[in-house]
């Protein structure tokens, strides 16, 4: 069961964390339903703001008009309850919890543009980049174990996103590719597995522009 807004909200009201801070706060009333226009125009910044293919765009276009404000109303409730993501990498370099990791991989997972973006405008890719390094320096420790799947659900978001992808990784991913190859080969069915594989393939080969000869070339050297 994914961790809920509420359960992070408590675990960021103790020590030593700051004072909670939403990812957006809502401006304007939600109880009086606005002209269809407005309604439109809200549901599209929604529509904008997720990174969907196929199916899923398919199915969340196809919300019917007399619905798309609850919809809309939704996201905007759920966006002052979860903490921003800038908020979110300082708490986790205050004091280590896996259950925050767990927040972030569930945040990601909705494929959101702007959660994404601030996270990565804030140093977050630096952080998983540490955890990664953690991660190959003690892989038995019980904490690493518990909080690496996580890390490793964002790494594979970002390297197979058609809106950010590995070129994100650029600087590092010598260093990357080299810590997961040693992984695969010490444990190559640990159950991060796939994820890992993720990631490999999303730096090969970009969702968007297809093969990434300059990084597959960098590999090969390595």
């Amino acid at each position: 069961m994914t961790i809920s807004p509420q359960e992070v909200q408590q675990i960021l009201s103790e020590q030593p964390y700051e004072k909670f801070i939403p990812f957006e706060e809502c401006t304007h009333p939600l109880d009086k339903k606005p002209s269809y226009k407005e309604i439109e125009s809200h549901f599209g910044h929604i529509m904008m703001d997720l990174e969907l293919t196929g199916e899923n765009k398919l199915q969340v276009l196809q919300i019917p008009k007399e619905e798309r404000w609850e919809f809309y109303c939704e996201q905007v409730k759920d966006d002052a309850e979860i903490p921003s993501p800038i908020y979110l990498i300082d708490c986790i370099k205050k004091k280590h919890n896996p259950r925050l990791l767990e927040s972030l991989a569930a945040q990601f997972s909705k494929y959101r543009i702007s959660y994404r973006q601030q996270f990565i405008d804030g140093g977050g890719i630096q952080l998983l980049f540490n955890y990664l390094r953690k991660f190959s320096e003690d892989p038995n420790s019980d904490e690493n174990q518990e909080s690496m799947p996580y890390v490793f659900t964002c790494l594979s978001n970002i390297a197979n996103s058609l809106k950010f992808g590995s070129s994100f990784f650029e600087n590092d991913i010598n260093e990357i590719f080299s810590i997961l190859f040693d992984i695969m080969t010490k444990s190559p069915f640990n159950k991060n597995f796939m994820l890992i594989l993720s990631i490999i393939t999303g730096c090969f080969i970009s969702p968007k522009d297809g093969p990434d000869f300059p990084i597959i070339i960098k590999t090969v050297k390595i």
